[in-house]
């Protein structure tokens, strides 16, 4: 074991995609892809800075819960970068509980919390789990110069379906299917049209089709099977409440705190993260309206006081006194968006002009865009 790294220095020769159960430290720790050897260098540049006594336990839980420890590794890097010093899992005055981290730069010194936000409950990550696992059993089928497109895959049961009793029909049925297809000679634009082929069990329920592949992906030996996975729908913004039941975990967590605190979120969302979505759950939903002066025609926008800060318009969570968000994971770093908050009535107030980030803070009646520099711009 090298205890200066997360990731061994040690061959790897796995050029796979990765299996929909695989668990993210095992898939980055044993691909060849150069695109993840990109991902492991930077994570073990990063951990290389990260204070001696706090490594064993955070390369613990890097094997343990990927994702959270990356988050914390990451928001260490982001901040240090700007030229605080972080201390992890500060001891506070009335709890025994600790914090992420305590910054310190001249005479500033605030709290970090890291918290993810991805509003996936353990009975969704349960059913994710016995999805992924047809997914991976329908990944492993050989089906020459066509994709394999997912149109639905229901779960009826709560015990897992045979992934083995899908693939033995699939098999079975393919040959025959592509047979038709081919002697159809249907034009590209319409294989959209082309009745699916249904498995409609008492405990499962699959709908898949296929598609061409083009020339290049039929000879390309490491092309996936699979093309296309049921897509997502749903209304409105659904970051906006992932971030919400964050702040409202981790606003009093610590209760009346001596210093200022910065809640840093990591949002995903199966929907993705949107701007209007943050910004609205942060700064207040837009509202437009007409000038009380009949001369000026223009219409107007303002924030209604319904972000995270308020509760009916009236200021809460004022023991936090800034959020930042972002949706980062190891490979989009260099493109990792961001948004930082200051909160217009927090108790303990946070200097925003020692943090290099662009900001948002309220100046009496509007919220103000502060520029700065954004994530990549620090960390490079």
């Amino acid at each position: 074991m090298e205890a200066n790294k997360i990731f061994e220095d040690k061959q790897r020769t796995d050029l796979n995609f990765a299996n929909h159960l695989d668990d993210l430290f095992d898939f980055y720790d044993r691909s060849a892809k150069p695109e993840f050897a990109k991902v492991r260098a930077t994570i073990n540049e990063w951990f290389t800075n990260y204070p001696e006594s706090e490594k064993s336990e955070l390369k613990t839980r890097f094997r343990k819960a990927f994702s959270p420890a990356f988050f914390e590794l990451f928001i260490y890097q982001l901040f240090t970068k700007q030229g605080f010093t972080l201390t992890p899992h500060p001891q506070v005055p009335g709890t025994k509980k600790t914090p992420d981290f305590f910054a310190e730069k001249g005479n500033l010194s605030f709290y970090i919390e890291a918290i993810e936000a991805t509003g996936i409950s353990d009975a969704e990550a349960a059913s994710n789990k016995k999805v992924n696992a047809i997914y991976d059993a329908l990944s492993k089928l050989t089906i020459p110069n066509y994709w394999l497109i997912i149109e639905k895959l229901k779960i009826k049961s709560i015990q897992q379906p045979s992934s083995k009793r899908i693939i033995e029909y699939l098999e079975t049925r393919l040959p025959d299917y592509i047979s038709n297809i081919v002697a159809a000679n249907i034009e590209l634009s319409d294989w959209g049209h082309i009745t699916p082929l249904v498995i409609d069990k008492d405990d499962v329920k699959l709908v898949v089709r296929l598609f061409p592949k083009s020339l290049q992906h039929s000879q390309d030996e490491s092309t996936p099977t699979i093309g296309g996975l049921p897509g997502g729908s749903g209304w409105g913004y659904p970051e906006e409440q992932l971030i919400r039941n964050a702040v409202h975990k981790k606003a009093s967590r610590y209760g009346e705190l001596d210093k200022p605190y910065l809640i840093c979120i990591n949002a995903f969302s199966r929907l993705g993260i949107t701007n209007t979505g943050v910004e609205n759950t942060l700064l207040g939903s837009l509202m437009e309206s007409w000038p009380s002066n009949a001369d000026d025609a223009s219409l107007q926008k303002k924030r209604v006081n319904n972000g995270v800060f308020y509760s009916e318009s009236r200021p809460t969570k004022t023991r936090v006194s800034g959020i930042f968000v972002t949706s980062v994971f190891p490979s989009n770093v260099e493109v990792a968006p961001h948004w930082l908050a200051k909160h217009p009535c927090g108790k303990r107030e946070l200097d925003f002009t020692t943090l290099q980030l662009s900001h948002q803070i309220f100046d009496g009646s509007h919220w103000q865009f502060v520029p700065g520099q954004c994530i990549a711009d620090i960390l490079k």
